[in-house]
């Protein structure tokens, strides 16, 4: 990814009126499913069938640019690499 793209969302991750969700990715659902995985299975009840229904999850900002930065414990992290992030912001303005 290049510098570019990255400041730009950061940008969208500062911005007050950003939502910022995680959508699992397939290998997090089967990860889910299995339940081996003694991280993933401490996940809440209804965290897990969120991510597995498809639905997504909000997160906090300051979460995403703590993993973006390397500065996130190592829980959310292994959850956070297995997630796929989208930042929703305002742009326009309804009269």
């Amino acid at each position: 990814m290049e510098t570019k793209d990255i400041n730009q969302i950061r940008n969208a991750l500062k911005d007050p009126n950003a939502l910022i969700y995680v959508l699992a990715t397939e290998e997090l659902k089967k990860i889910i499913m299995n339940g081996s995985d003694p991280v993933i299975a401490s996940l809440p009840a209804d965290a897990s069938a969120m991510l597995l229904e498809g639905k997504a999850m909000a997160v906090e900002s300051k979460m995403i640019l703590d993993w973006m930065d390397g500065k996130i414990d190592i829980k959310n992290k292994k959850i956070l690499d297995l997630c796929n992030v989208r930042v929703f912001r305002d742009t326009y303005t309804v009269r």
